[in-house]
């Protein structure tokens, strides 16, 4: 693979994304005119009237093109696609074990065979099912047994993890990639500790589902368990900037969790930026992945009207 090629097409694909002065269009926007607005920027690959259909659509067009400049058994598509991967097992498995309706996402996001998944999980018809993954999804089904539905999600995003992980760590991986999955991981393990503090999980629960290989280690975030998350946000001034700090000044606002999220949504790029300018790994690459899913984002908030 021609690296400098590929990222002279990625550098070429950033006159592709919204400016200010787009979004500055969206706004005081009706819905529907909304949506219109999108058809002008060709998001999505049809005129479909469903906006969150759009948004995965424009995530695959995304994919694809991504797809068109390296193999797409790259161990990359793995690290950034690894959060469609989780949702798409999380939804089969918790069909099979709980009967909840299997609801189908936008085809072709994560890194599976899907229609081979689907085929075992739900119709048991393993035809067209390869012996590695037979023996992928039978571990997932055992490990995900007598589990409720968060349990569920909680036990296979800790498999995805730790089998990135020793691909990761047993491989000449460029070393974008891995900072970017250590910077990935921090903010799951930010998110879900907050989510965890408010929700008043048990300590044994916390300890069980933080993610090993953040930017912060498992250990400190455990020891912010006893404490204020208002404490904890003081902390996270090493990490991030004030402006997602300054959330943490009143953690018992009702929007609150909201706020959180979307500012740590939109942190990626600005932990990041040094990617913009790195021509001699994945870096670009990377980059522009997390800047369109931030143009993503940013559309959804605006959609919806949460706070930027």
């Amino acid at each position: 693979m021609n690296l400098s090629f590929t990222n002279g097409v990625i550098s070429a694909g950033f006159d592709r994304l919204l400016t200010d002065s787009h979004f500055a269009a969206f706004s005081n926007l009706s819905q529907s005119d909304f949506l219109d607005m999108l058809k002008t920027h060709q998001y999505g690959l049809t005129f479909s009237k469903n906006f969150e259909q759009t948004m995965l659509e424009e995530e695959y067009k995304h994919k694809l093109f991504l797809e068109s400049l390296i193999d797409k058994k790259h161990i990359i598509f793995e690290v950034l696609y690894i959060k469609f991967n989780h949702l798409f097992l999380a939804s089969l498995l918790k069909s099979f074990h709980l009967g909840v309706k299997y609801t189908p996402m936008m085809h072709g996001l994560t890194t599976y065979h899907e229609t081979a998944f689907i085929d075992y999980i739900i119709y048991d018809n393993a035809k067209a099912l390869d012996f590695d993954d037979k023996v992928f999804l039978d571990d997932l089904i055992k490990e995900t047994s007598n589990l409720d539905a968060q349990g569920i999600s909680d036990k296979i995003i800790q498999i995805l993890h730790s089998n990135l992980l020793k691909k990761l760590n047993t491989k000449k991986i460029d070393a974008s990639i891995k900072n970017y999955y250590e910077t990935y991981t921090m903010i799951e393990n930010v998110l879900y500790f907050i989510r965890a503090k408010k929700y008043k999980f048990s300590y044994e629960k916390v300890e069980e589902n933080i993610l090993k290989n953040s930017l912060i280690d498992k250990s400190i975030i455990l020891s912010y368990y006893d404490l204020d998350l208002s404490q904890f946000g003081e902390y996270l001034k090493l990490h991030f900037n004030d402006e997602i700090v300054n959330v943490f000044k009143d953690t018992e606002a009702f929007d609150f969790l909201s706020k959180v999220y979307a500012k740590l949504d939109l942190a990626m790029s600005k932990l990041l930026g040094n990617f913009a300018f790195d021509n001699q790994t994945f870096g670009l690459m990377i980059y522009f992945t997390i800047k369109k899913r931030e143009e993503i984002i940013r559309l959804k908030q605006m959609y919806y009207g949460v706070e930027v």
